[in-house]
């Protein structure tokens, strides 16, 4: 199935999520996820946002949240959109989404262990991608090489290890 094809299909829109990378020159600050949706991965904070927010304060609400760092939302930055697509799972289902991607240099508080995510920070040539989303490591380092990135990620699931892996996908830069 191609990503277009897909798209085609859908009735309605893709669930809008935020992903916020805190970071340094040299570091970047990511959390194990301890429960429920990517549990036992490494990812950027964020989440669902709640109504009446924007992006942004989404993005700044869910890493306070997830790591107890207070961020500005004039000091997000956006660097990326990118969709995510389950044709397997049930449309109702709601796993199709459109991330809205944010780095932030400046923060308050030191990140602390949350219910759901426990912080670290990783030198920027030290990421654990192997123990990341699969799609982290195709645009992730655009990112940290300054690029904003449009993406498309379309993943079927693998008939023997039943994982959700990708298959297709679309990436774009710019500077």
């Amino acid at each position: 199935m191609e990503i277009a094809e897909y798209r085609k299909t859908l009735t309605k829109p893709l669930k809008k999520v935020t992903i916020l990378f805190p970071m340094t020159e040299n570091q970047i600050l990511l959390g194990m996820k301890l429960r429920g949706f990517g549990m036992g991965k490494w990812n950027g904070f964020g989440g669902k946002k709640d109504p009446g927010e924007s992006m942004k304060q989404a993005a700044v609400r869910e890493t306070y949240e997830e790591a107890g760092i207070v961020i500005s939302p004039r000091n997000l930055r956006r660097v990326g959109t990118i969709n995510f697509y389950f044709p397997e799972v049930p449309k109702n289902d709601n796993w199709n989404q459109k991330a809205f991607v944010y780095i932030a240099t400046t923060w308050k508080n030191q990140p602390i262990k949350t219910d759901e995510m426990d912080p670290k920070l990783f030198k920027k040539d030290e990421i654990p991608y192997e123990q990341m989303w699969k799609t982290d490591s195709f645009w992730l380092p655009h990112i940290l090489n300054g690029q904003k990135v449009k993406a498309d990620f379309l993943f079927m699931k693998n008939p023997v290890t039943q994982d959700f892996e990708v298959v297709k996908h679309q990436l774009s830069c710019s500077v």
